[in-house]
Formats: structure tokens, sequence, C-alpha cells
């Protein structure tokens, strides 16, 4: 039986190895795959930084999973653990790519077409109070705000599920009013996509 250390979990651990080998491909090439230290020495070595950056955030999604497990008492998946750290990192590299074109994000409210509401939605997480929660506002064309709610949810850590509970949660509100052709508008990436 083999040590549970960094290089264990990382590159050996058989429940997250074909997992984090199939998001990070570069590790199957690896002809030093022993060792951790030596895996992120030899990108460095080849300045492979967006390879060393994905490897650290696998090591981040590790010991995510690894958190979640002896705090919450919720066994992730290996998949689900690399997904987070992944995800927060394609969405930054989205912003930080705008940014450089200098393109800054609008924050103003854009009306949806004639006759088609729009719900905006988001979800919060307040770590210092322990909370979250998820809020909505649905607005006609010109702007008239024909309902708002928000509600505070439970059991939620990561914070694509807040915005996806926050989308859903809208949906519930607006499907039995009857309001089926509308435009959902959130302020994470990723949900859109």
């Amino acid at each position: 039986m083999e040590d549970e250390d960094i290089n264990h979990a990382l590159l050996h651990c058989p429940s997250f190895k074909d997992v984090l080998q199939a998001q990070l491909s570069f590790l199957q090439k690896s002809q030093f795959q022993r060792d951790f230290a030596q895996v992120a020495a030899q990108l460095a070595r080849r300045n492979k930084s967006s390879k060393i950056e994905k490897l650290f955030l696998g090591a981040w999604g590790l010991w995510y999973r690894r958190n979640q497990l002896i705090y919450e008492n919720e066994q992730l998946s290996p998949e689900q653990a690399l997904d987070h750290p992944l995800s927060v990192y394609h969405e930054y590299k989205i912003a930080a790519e705008e940014q450089n074109k200098g393109l800054m994000p609008q924050c103003r409210w854009k009306p949806p077409p004639s006759r088609v509401p729009k719900l905006n939605i988001d979800g919060a997480l307040f770590h210092d109070q322990c909370r979250l929660g998820v809020g909505m506002i649905l607005r006609d064309e010109g702007g008239h705000v024909i309902f708002t709610a928000s509600r505070p949810e439970h059991e939620l850590s990561d914070p694509m599920e807040i915005e996806l509970l926050a989308v859903l949660s809208g949906l519930h509100i607006c499907f039995p009013l009857g309001l089926c052709d509308l435009q959902v508008e959130s302020d994470s990436l990723l949900v859109v996509q």
C-alpha cells in the first residue's frame, strides 16, 4: 500500500488519477509521474505557466474535495472536485482577456425585446455570516418591475451551484404564472454559456 502523501493524492490515487489525467492531458505524457514537485519543476523549466496553473488548480480541487468531506460530510466525485477550480480558472481567463482588449463589462440593464420579459437572477454567498441566498427580478421591455423575490438557501457551498439554483428558482416562479417566453440574465458567464 502506497503512502497517502501529495504524490499519491495527485498522481497515483486511483479515484482521482484518471480524472486528473483526462483534464490535464500533459500528465499522461509525463516521464516523471512519480513526484509532484518534479512535474511542477519540469513544467517550469519548459516555461509552461498555464500547465503549472492547471496542475495547482487540480491540487486545489483535491484539497477542496477533502475539506468538503471532512468539514461538510459531503462526498464530491473526482469530476466535481476538478470541475470547480477549472471552471473558476476558465471564467477568470475570459474576464482577463476581455480586460486586456479594453472591453470592460457593461453593468447596465438592457431591455428585452417587446413583449418578452427579462428575468435577472443572482446568487450570493456570505462567508462571514455562513449564509447564502438567491434573488431575482422580472421586468418588461420598459423596465417596469413585474415581480422581485429573494430567499435564503442552504446546503450549497459552490458558487456555480448557487448561480444555477438562482436560475432554477426564478424559472419555478415564472412558469406557473404562464411566463415561459422570457430572457434570463445572470452575472455568471459559465451559467449563461
